[in-house]
């Protein structure tokens, strides 16, 4: 059989997500039938469609967990956020409680951390006036062994509330030209994940040009030196090996004018040679006449973000969104949000609980995004069933994996009976218990599902 991640050379492959995400990261699966009644999804081809085997047609992957039409994530970093500024902000995002700011919204939406704050910028964070070095951070200061804000930080990685780092620290300088980051931030960073069972997949670069920590694209490098490994702060041998999958750009931030895409992967390749999925976010709004954007990553700019006719586009088109934020950034607020943010993020709610838009934590809907894209199933059928065999993810960018449960959940695929249809991962079948056999959705089409994960909606800012 035609092996697609051997043939199409890294050239081609390079120019084919030069046509954007929606061109090279959603793939479809090409046809091939075996013998014995097994048919098997065969080569990836361009764009992504609703993929089926010949001979079973009515075995449909779907493109979002049923009954999702579309699903979007909030991606917020953590600059000027202090403890207790997250704390009220995930009460009221993440938990079921009457708040003071109202009625909380059980979502998923997790945030970034950082480990180190060394910025020398002037000002306060929060009504308390807390100084910029209260920053939300797990060290206190470059010693890297004074705790400051660890156990929170330790807590809300385990429960959910954080899945991403927004680099190791904030090491924003006046003078941009300085920068007191060093190599051995990294490595105790990482060594300190390790031990404490962190399992970050989503880098976000940050702040000013001496965040030397930040991450090039691999093509065109201006004062990022993360990747490069001729520089004293190179990082990524450590990095990657770590876990980190998906790493966003920010390079690429004035130009994030799209709210909703069919993909928000797209390929890197860094400086030292290592693959990752880059990512895309939805940051600006273009302003007329004027050759600058104007950033909406405040909760001010909630409003222009999640609109009802931007949701209304991601739902028709069945896209993809991650909505770029910084939750904890205004420093004049009494409540978690201004309450003219509070309408879109019931919005978003709303949709979500009807079974609209899934919204989920960055960290889940980047890993769906990229199994649903490259997922290589075979389908077998007899007289009695139809059994749904899941091979592995054939990742062209990154390579090739055997999925575990937590890669798999909300995968669906739309059967003509779901409760005759048998879902395996290779030779293991599927309990009752991890799958959901589901009437028809706005197609028409019942479907089986691999349950997504389960709502979780304590509030972990009073717990433990």
């Amino acid at each position: 059989m035609f092996d697609w991640q051997e043939n199409l050379n890294r050239r081609a492959f390079l120019a084919a997500g030069a046509t954007g995400a929606a061109g090279l990261a959603a793939l479809a699966l090409w046809k091939s039938q075996g013998d014995d009644g097994l048919f098997s999804s065969g080569r990836p081809a361009l764009p992504w469609t609703m993929r089926s085997v010949e001979g079973a047609e009515e075995i449909v992957l779907r493109r979002h967990p049923y009954p999702y039409r579309a699903s979007l994530s909030i991606t917020s970093d953590i600059d000027g956020t202090s403890p207790k500024e997250f704390n009220r902000i995930h009460q009221f995002l993440n938990s079921d409680l009457e708040t003071e700011t109202g009625q909380a919204l059980s979502l998923d939406i997790a945030d970034s951390c950082w480990m180190v704050v060394d910025s020398d910028w002037e000002g306060t964070i929060d009504r308390f006036g807390s100084p910029v070095r209260d920053q939300m951070s797990f060290w206190r200061d470059m010693h890297l062994r004074e705790e400051y804000a660890a156990d929170w930080i330790t807590k809300y990685v385990r429960c959910g509330w954080i899945d991403s780092v927004h680099t190791y620290g904030d090491f924003n300088r006046q003078n941009t030209g300085e920068t007191t980051f060093h190599r051995r931030v990294a490595a105790e960073s990482v060594s300190k994940w390790y031990n404490l069972g962190f399992k970050f997949t989503v880098w976000i670069n940050h702040g000013n040009s001496s965040n030397v920590q930040n991450l090039s694209d691999g093509r065109k490098r201006t004062y990022e030196r993360g990747d490069d490994p001729a520089s004293p702060y190179y990082h990524t041998d450590l990095l990657i090996p770590y876990g980190i999958r998906f790493v966003w750009h920010s390079a690429s931030s004035s130009r994030e004018y799209v709210f909703s895409r069919p993909d928000l992967l797209y390929p890197i390749t860094l400086g030292d040679g290592q693959r990752v999925w880059g990512f895309h976010r939805f940051s600006c709004a273009r302003r007329l006449f004027r050759a600058t954007p104007e950033y909406l990553w405040s909760p001010y700019g909630l409003p222009r973000q999640l609109t009802e006719d931007h949701l209304k586009t991601l739902i028709d088109e069945g896209g993809f969104s991650s909505v770029s934020q910084h939750l904890g950034g205004p420093t004049d607020l009494y409540n978690a949000f201004p309450d003219e943010s509070l309408a879109p993020l019931r919005r978003i709610a709303n949709l979500h609980h009807d079974g609209v838009v899934l919204v989920a934590r960055t960290s889940r809907l980047l890993r769906y995004n990229q199994v649903n894209n490259f997922l290589r199933f075979r389908v077998h059928k007899d007289s009695e069933s139809t059994s749904i065999i899941i091979d592995h993810v054939n990742d062209p960018h990154m390579g090739a994996f055997k999925p575990e449960l937590d890669d798999l959940r909300g995968i669906t695929f739309y059967c003509a009976d779901p409760f005759k249809t048998k879902l395996f991962l290779g030779e293991r079948q599927f309990p009752d218990d991890l799958l959901t056999r589901n009437p028809a959705d706005h197609t028409g089409k019942p479907s089986l599902s691999i349950a997504w994960f389960k709502a979780d909606t304590l509030d972990y800012s009073q717990w433990g």
